[in-house]
């Protein structure tokens, strides 16, 4: 890691990231599964500029999540198998979802200082219903995924881990962490 420069270790996957949920949120992913287009189709299609959808398809394509001919873009296999109806288990969802817990997560500092969250995701749901609308969504195609069953496993034992109730306001009695590593390692 000789070449790393600091601050792209925690900038450059984070613009990737918010460049994936902007996808999502405007529909690029699943337009692009129609057939590879030019920017100035997709933002007519989506309600976009077509400055600010080329920027994004660019920014994608640099990504290595789209491919470009020309002007047409279009999804890549990895994109293709992940987020579009053709996908096994379309993860759409999850990147709704994590637009929704970026907004939960702009708290964490102070979460951090005070020791716990002053409203819960839980309670957070029940004023957003979007938000527990597209967590469910989201669990589902990753409980479906192929590939992912021991993970979703794995998932619900850390749910029943101290340190996850007291995050989401649940309580503070569960598995410790150990517990919880001995418990995963034997489902992988």
């Amino acid at each position: 890691m000789a070449d790393v420069v600091p601050m792209m270790e925690a900038y450059l996957p984070m613009m990737k990231a918010t460049a994936m949920v902007t996808a999502a949120e405007l529909g690029v992913f699943h337009h692009l599964h129609r057939g590879p287009t030019t920017a100035d189709d997709a933002a007519t299609a989506l309600g976009a500029s077509a400055m600010g959808m080329r920027t994004l398809l660019d920014g994608l394509t640099a990504f290595g999540l789209l491919t470009r001919e020309g002007t047409r873009y279009a999804n890549t296999p990895f994109i293709r198998d992940h987020f579009t109806p053709s996908a096994k288990s379309d993860f759409t969802p999850g990147l709704l979802w994590t637009a929704e817990a970026w907004k939960i997560m702009e708290g964490l500092t102070e979460a951090v200082r005070r020791g716990g969250p002053a409203v819960t995701m839980w309670e957070q749901m029940r004023t957003r219903p979007r938000m527990g609308e597209l967590f469910s969504r989201y669990m589902e195609a990753f409980a479906s995924h192929p590939y992912l069953p021991k993970r979703v496993l794995s998932m619900r034992v850390f749910a029943e881990s101290a340190m996850y109730k007291k995050a989401t306001g649940a309580g503070t009695d569960g598995l410790s962490i150990n517990e919880v590593d001995t418990r995963v390692a034997a489902l992988l």
